[in-house]
């Protein structure tokens, strides 16, 4: 079910997302988001799926989309070949370079040292660790 508003997909492209660490988020082998890469890779590349109203999917090479698992405590992994609830992001705009991701949970997604740099959607608050660039 898509947002109130939120009819379909405006547009797609290619993004990849750079965390505060200054590291490029990737999908690893074990299908979780970390924010661990150096260097953009296949892996490190996704399509940016605008819905409007500042809501979003995320998809990897096969269409599968990216997911906050609630009952994991909002840990983002394992693609999903549907949209339900916990495919569903939305983009607060920080400053001209910075964003910050929230998800369904209504927390913004971290990558901070502590998790690992695994993607959680743990944070009431979109700190430093919670920041993201837009890499086009």
């Amino acid at each position: 079910k898509l947002p109130p508003g939120v009819k379909e997909a405006v547009y797609n492209r290619k993004i990849s997302l750079q965390a505060y660490n200054n590291k490029f988020v990737s999908l690893n082998n074990e299908g979780q988001l970390k924010a661990d890469k150096s260097d953009i890779g296949e892996d490190e590349k996704f399509t940016y799926i605008d819905l409007g109203n500042s809501y979003f999917l995320l998809a990897i090479k096969d269409s599968a989309y990216i997911s906050a698992d609630i009952n994991q405590g909002g840990l983002l992994h394992s693609p999903k070949k549907w949209i339900g609830e916990w495919e569903i992001f939305s983009m607060q705009k920080i400053d001209s370079n910075h964003i910050a991701i929230k998800a369904c949970n209504n927390k913004y997604v971290s990558a901070e040292i502590s998790t690992n740099q695994n993607l959680v959607a743990n944070r009431d608050k979109a700190g430093k660790w919670e920041t993201f660039t837009i890499i086009k």
